[in-house]
């Protein structure tokens, strides 16, 4: 089995693999180029807002604590919009006929989402440790996990029982904006101490 902290490791290479392979698509789909420039950014936006708020003083121990375990989430969701995108550069040059490999990657991204948002709050720290408040810390943790619960199964059902072309459309933003909502939660942490 690969260690966490390899995997951890692999996240900046597999981010750039990443925007590579999303800014092939915009090359071959122009008319999509919203939908590539969000895949391509959203997990460079992702490091690049794990890396500030390390440097954050407020509740920091959230994030120092589980680093390796978000940045192999990473890797791994990296991974997932690499094969999808992979997938999408088969099926342009006719290698792969089937738009099925499109949904069942979706479909792991959201069951991958569910899973790390259920093991999220179950991370223990001891109390001697916690950089602020252990009842914020906890709540924090509860929060993000409860959005990645959300995200992860609205934007697996979206790809499950809506037809590809509307699932295309709907299941990007249920993705994101319950992290986003994360993001700005742990910003208005960092404003408010």
């Amino acid at each position: 089995m690969i260690s966490t902290k390899f995997f951890a490791s692999l996240a900046p290479l597999i981010v750039f693999l990443v925007v590579a392979l999303g800014a092939w698509m915009w090359m071959l789909e122009p008319d999509k180029s919203i939908r590539w420039f969000i895949g391509m950014a959203f997990l460079p936006a992702a490091w690049i807002s794990i890396k500030l708020f390390q440097r954050s003083k407020a509740c920091a121990r959230v994030i120092e604590g589980g680093k390796q375990t978000l940045m192999s989430s990473i890797s791994f969701a990296g991974l997932m919009l690499a094969g999808s995108f992979g997938l999408k550069i088969a099926q342009s040059y006719h290698i792969i006929e089937d738009s099925s490999p499109d949904r069942l990657v979706a479909v792991m991204l959201g069951a991958f989402m569910v899973i790390i948002g259920n093991a999220l709050p179950k991370k223990l720290e001891p109390l001697s440790q916690a950089a602020c408040s252990s009842t914020k810390e906890q709540s924090l943790k509860r929060f993000a996990g409860w959005m990645f619960v959300l995200a992860g199964f609205g934007y697996a059902i979206a790809w499950l029982v809506l037809p590809e072309r509307l699932a295309d459309i709907v299941a990007l933003p249920i993705l994101a904006g319950p992290i986003l909502l994360v993001i700005a939660r742990i910003t208005w942490l960092r404003l408010a101490r």
